[in-house]
C-alpha cells in the first residue's frame, strides 16, 4: 500500500494539471497498457516486442489483486456488452477527484476510479512525446531495455496523455456509470 501523502500528491498533481489545461480538448481518444508477463501476446502485437499496446473493445487485460481483477477496458463498452449509448471517443474528462487511496475521473457518461494497491505514479506526456515513447521504449531484460517502469494504463487525449505507471502493475481500475465517491466514507 502506498503512503497516504503519495496518493494525495498524485491526485493534486493530476487535478492541477487538468485545471491548468482547461482549454484542451479532453475527449478520450484511446487507452493503452503494457502487457503483464503472463498475458498471452499475439506475436505481431506491440506487446510481444515489449512495447505499449492499444486496448480495444475486445481486450481482455485485467489488473488488480490476484483474487479480484477488473478489466482495463470499460466493461460496458466491451464488444459483447449491450449498447451503452456512447462510445469511448464520446468520453470527456470533466473533473479529477482524489482520495487517500484512489484517483477518480469524471468522464461525463461514466466514471473511472484507479485505486493504488502498490506504488503507482502519474505521468503526463505531451502527445508527440508519447508517440515516441510508445513506439520505441522497450521494456524487458538485456542491454536494449529502455525503461524499467510499466504503463499500467494510459489515457490518450488530443494534446496530452495521462499514464499511470508502476513497476508491478498492481492497481485496480473500476469503470462505472455512477460516481464512486457518493456514499464513500
Amino acid at each position: 500500500m502506498p503512503e497516504i501523502q503519495e496518493c494525495y500528491c498524485s491526485g493534486l498533481q493530476l487535478q492541477s494539471f487538468h485545471t491548468a489545461n482547461k482549454t484542451t480538448d479532453w475527449h478520450l481518444i484511446a487507452l493503452y497498457c503494457d502487457a503483464t508477463k503472463d498475458e498471452p501476446k499475439d506475436p505481431s502485437s506491440p506487446w510481444a516486442r515489449g512495447l505499449v499496446g492499444k486496448l480495444n473493445a475486445t481486450s481482455k487485460a485485467k489488473r488488480g489483486n490476484t483474487s479480484h481483477q477488473t478489466p482495463l477496458w470499460p466493461p460496458f463498452l466491451a464488444a459483447n456488452a449491450p449498447p451503452a449509448g456512447f462510445k469511448l471517443e464520446d468520453l470527456v474528462l470533466a473533473e479529477v477527484h482524489y482520495t487517500s487511496r484512489s484517483i477518480v475521473l469524471n468522464f461525463g457518461h461514466c466514471w473511472f476510479q484507479l485505486q493504488y494497491l502498490t506504488h503507482t505514479s502519474i505521468q503526463t506526456y505531451h502527445r508527440q512525446h508519447w508517440e515516441v515513447l510508445k513506439e520505441t521504449s522497450y521494456i524487458g531484460k538485456g542491454e536494449t531495455a529502455m525503461r524499467s517502469f510499466r504503463i499500467g494504463l494510459a489515457m490518450e487525449f488530443e494534446d496530452f496523455v495521462i499514464a499511470f505507471v508502476s513497476h508491478d502493475q498492481v492497481f485496480q481500475v473500476t469503470s462505472s456509470g455512477k460516481n464512486p465517491l457518493v456514499n464513500a466514507p
